[in-house]
């Protein structure tokens, strides 16, 4: 399956809903210290690069990380994933979702067992892609954070390192609980669910909602101070690209992406 396009309306398989989609391909974006945004409506903003210096780590391909946010109606669902040993498994990973979101639609939220259901396809397409005859790099896998939003109402799935913050007046929070075990590997339903960090809550008006791959994480040197300074009234773009400038001015030499949101 080829990468699909940045931007624009992907096709609908829910009888009468309006659908959107913009992403950040990492293959697309190779360049040392080039930070590429997209503005996905008024409201998302999506944020890639390679990084200011090299990966201190062998690695596969120059930016391994995918950004991906698609509306269904009012509902938005945004993720972020993070690949290694190749960029085959995040793409895989986002392109199921795509394909997911597609088929289903998006849900009012994701209660437990829907979180654990899909990542267990998205695990389940990955394992699969990724021991498919002739695969370029079959021990490819990936982090992944996914949330949904409906209205203030969040919730979310995530598997790995990546991140999910959200910031407003009481400070910053990071809502998923991080581990070491990727998409891509065989799993079964049990081990999905005992890895799997899920959530869910209301937000108040004026939160931002944040995810960030590990890139910005272990290099932001203060990511509180980070998105308290940065969230005011910016444009989303402005604020993506600063909290990826903020992670290059820590020694980022890894890839970032980001996916912001205000609600």
């Amino acid at each position: 399956m080829e990468p699909r396009a940045q931007g624009g309306l992907i096709a609908s398989g829910v009888v009468g809903a309006q659908k959107a989609m913009g992403a950040l391909w990492g293959a697309d974006h190779c360049e040392y210290d080039t930070i590429e945004t997209l503005a996905f409506g008024s409201q998302v903003a999506l944020g890639i690069t390679r990084g200011r210096h090299p990966k201190p780590y062998a690695y596969v391909d120059p930016n391994e990380d995918v950004a991906v946010a698609l509306a269904v109606d009012d509902r938005l669902l945004l993720a972020v994933a993070d690949g290694f040993n190749g960029v085959e498994a995040s793409r895989a990973a986002v392109e199921r979702i795509i394909d997911w979101v597609d088929d289903n639609g998006l849900p009012a939220r994701l209660r437990r067992d829907a979180a654990n259901d899909l990542i267990e396809v998205v695990n389940n397409h990955v394992f699969t892609t990724m021991g498919a005859s002739g695969a370029a790099h079959p021990k490819s896998r990936t982090t992944l954070v996914v949330v949904l939003l409906a209205g203030r109402d969040l919730s979310f799935a995530a598997l790995g390192d990546s991140a999910l913050y959200v910031a407003g007046a009481a400070g910053v929070e990071r809502l998923d609980q991080p581990s070491e075990t990727w998409a891509g590997g065989s799993m079964t339903r049990a081990e999905i669910a005992a890895v799997t960090s899920t959530g869910r809550g209301a937000l108040a008006r004026g939160d931002y909602v944040l995810l960030a791959t590990d890139g910005f994480v272990n290099y932001a040197p203060d990511i509180d101070a980070c998105l308290n300074a940065e969230i005011a009234d910016a444009p989303l773009t402005a604020i993506a690209q600063r909290c990826i400038e903020h992670a290059c001015d820590g020694g980022a030499g890894d890839n970032v992406a980001v996916a912001i949101t205000r609600v």
